[in-house]
């Protein structure tokens, strides 16, 4: 049995999620693991001993937003962390046999920045041991604060071809093995695989998209996206 939780309850202090996990091997005696949501710095004040203690009671799913490793766009988007902490925090996890997916969020750097954003961020996943890559596509609304900067000019969405050429170059660069999802509806070309047995296939899938489709065509695609 799996039971994973919404929101963000790793944020939780190692106390309170060790009353949790207690109460789950009371009443669940048959559960096998459950798992839950968190952001990087949910780890930062847990110690890799604590993970243990946490991963004996059966904890062992987390799935964290990492979104990218790209440095200036992590600082840009105001996440509280940076790719070290990444590396860090999730090192953390490795150490403590703990499982763990993480999202990657294509095109959040803007226009210009996507090869270099999936450049930091390959290079970072590469240390690392992470179960699934899950990959979506920036997708913005009109309720959302990026919408206003981008109405402002002080914020230029990634064009659709630079999504396609960020994606390709993450895949392209890591060395891994990993399960990739990238079949999210805001992908415009949806991909799933292993790495790295699926890799020249799916190398292969974007280059015939970023040759077939023109941008207008992936633009549009993505102005029929209402809701995630």
């Amino acid at each position: 049995m799996l039971d994973t939780t919404g929101a963000n309850p790793f944020a939780l202090s190692y106390n309170k999620l060790m009353d949790v996990a207690l109460l789950l091997r009371k009443y669940l005696p048959h559960m096998v693991s459950f798992g839950m949501f968190a952001r990087v710095t949910d780890i930062t004040p847990k110690t890799v001993e604590e993970l243990k203690n946490l991963h004996h009671l059966k904890l062992d799913s987390i799935n964290i937003g990492i979104e990218t490793a790209h440095d200036p766009t992590l600082e840009r988007m105001s996440k509280g962390y940076y790719a070290f902490d990444i590396l860090e925090q999730l090192s953390k996890l490795d150490e403590a046999g703990i499982r763990y997916n993480v999202f990657y969020l294509n095109g959040l750097g803007g226009k210009g920045n996507g090869v270099a954003s999936a450049i930091a961020t390959a290079d970072v996943f590469n240390q690392l041991h992470p179960c699934i890559i899950n990959i979506v596509s920036l997708t913005i609304f009109p309720e959302s604060q990026l919408y206003q900067e981008v109405i402002n000019g002080t914020y230029v969405e990634e064009p659709e071809i630079e999504r396609l050429m960020e994606m390709r170059t993450l895949i392209d660069r890591l060395n891994i093995r990993v399960n990739l999802l990238g079949h999210h509806v805001s992908n415009t070309v949806p991909i799933t695989g292993a790495l790295p047995d699926d890799k020249a296939a799916i190398l292969r899938e974007f280059d015939k998209a970023i040759t077939k489709f023109p941008e207008k065509e992936l633009k549009a695609y993505r102005s029929r996206i209402w809701h995630l």
